[in-house]
């Protein structure tokens, strides 16, 4: 498993996976690709989350609020996308051992961000 808590990465658990991938610099490229949109989607989930926060503070109707999960839930689906198409086309350059070890790890990247560490 990677990272550093629900739904975030870090650029320390990203490095930690990097490691673990033992990314050749023929790999570089997609992996920077990789990077780039797991540190986006994991600033815009913080962000959405702060949002969410300060709006269930404040005196809003239910059908806003409603509204308001809707966007999130719409920015966090293509955020979600994008990174699939990074993972993607990471993984299409990847050995079949590096394909394992994402292969075991994904199941935590999916449910909770890249998980707490990796096994390996």
């Amino acid at each position: 498993m990677w990272g550093g808590g629900p739904g975030l990465v870090s650029e320390q658990s990203l490095a930690q996976m990097k490691t673990q991938l033992a990314i050749t610099s023929q790999q570089e490229p997609a992996w920077q690709a990789f990077a780039a949109k797991a540190a986006e989607q994991a600033t815009l989930m913080q962000a959405t989350r702060q949002q969410h926060w300060q709006a269930a503070g404040s005196d809003t109707t239910a059908p806003a609020l409603m509204t308001q999960q809707i966007s999130s839930m719409t920015q966090h689906l293509a955020g979600m996308q994008a990174l699939n198409t990074a993972l993607t086309n990471l993984y299409a350059v990847l050995t079949t051992e590096q394909r394992s070890l994402v292969d075991q790890n994904f199941g935590h990247m999916g449910r909770h961000g890249f998980g707490r560490g990796m096994r390996g």
